[in-house]
């Protein structure tokens, strides 16, 4: 029985949303970075907008998980879509992107 609940328990967690930090970046393809210098600028920025935004989200999704899984026992957040993690990845791979393009611009 100790086991079962165990498992369960382990389950669980396992499916929580991960904090934004574990989260690696996901590369767009390499015509993302094909944008002139002119542009790279409002579109980085645009971009890190669009990263804080799904950081906090995430952030809210992760703490949902923990309270619904000390409660419950289950992930609620990550159950209802609250979890980001993909958006988060091609975001993050996106500013990284723009911003080595940024560095090639000068």
């Amino acid at each position: 029985m100790r086991y079962a609940i165990f498992a369960a328990v382990v389950l669980s967690l396992s499916a929580c949303a991960p904090r934004p930090s574990k989260i690696e970046p996901i590369m767009p393809d390499p015509s993302f970075a094909q944008i002139p210098c002119n542009r790279v600028l409002p579109k980085l920025r645009a971009e890190e907008a669009e990263l804080a935004r799904l950081v906090a989200a995430q952030e809210r999704a992760m703490t949902q998980d923990a309270a619904s899984v000390a409660i419950i026992g289950v992930p609620l957040g990550s159950m209802t879509g609250a979890n980001k993690k993909d958006e988060l990845a091609k975001a993050k791979g996106k500013v990284e992107a723009l911003r080595k393009k940024q560095d090639a611009c000068g």
